[in-house]
């Protein structure tokens, strides 16, 4: 088992997050902040690399629809099972290797 699979799976990063300093959370609350500055209530959006879906859920009552990508199949089942938006939807993929029609997001996230 690779280490992205034994120690950052979407269970663990989520642990971190939770039990991280105020000054981290402090920061990742700014880094949603960024995103939602930037983005348009009738926007289609893609993340790479969602992993559990940390910042896609935050992003998901401000736009149309987001989609979450990972290469991690663990990461997108435990996404999955934390989903309740409607507008989210996840994919097992590579970054690399997009399998969407073109021009199908306004908006494309890597954070």
């Amino acid at each position: 088992m690779n280490y992205y699979n034994k120690y950052l799976h979407g269970e663990n990063l989520e642990k971190c997050y939770s039990l991280a300093p105020l000054r981290v959370k402090r920061y990742l609350l700014e880094e949603i902040n960024h995103v939602l500055s930037r983005l348009k209530s009738e926007q289609s959006v893609l993340e790479l690399g969602c992993g559990y879906g940390r910042i896609l859920f935050q992003l998901a009552d401000h736009v149309t629809s987001i989609t979450g990508i990972d290469v991690s199949k663990h990461n997108i089942e435990y996404a999955m099972k934390l989903n309740r938006k409607k507008n989210c939807s996840f994919q097992v993929m590579n970054a690399m290797a997009l399998a969407f029609k073109n021009n199908m997001f306004d908006r494309v996230l890597c954070l």
